[in-house]
């Protein structure tokens, strides 16, 4: 299964979007970012979100 998803990185300036593509929860690619930072954040942000989710569903929730 593939999903994507989108970020806005505040990393500097430019204030790129940066897409993550993710196959069977795995990073398959980051496009988009301006600079290693964009690349960097996104990339944290997959992993926060991905270790939320994987705590709610210990949860139940």
């Amino acid at each position: 299964m593939l999903e994507e998803h989108v970020f806005q990185c505040t990393g500097c300036e430019s204030e790129c979007d940066v897409v993550v593509r993710l196959a069977d929860g795995k990073i398959v690619a980051v496009e988009g970012n301006d600079c290693p930072t964009g690349a960097s954040y996104a990339i944290s942000q997959v992993k926060m979100k991905t270790a939320s989710k994987s705590q709610a569903s210990k949860n139940n929730i």
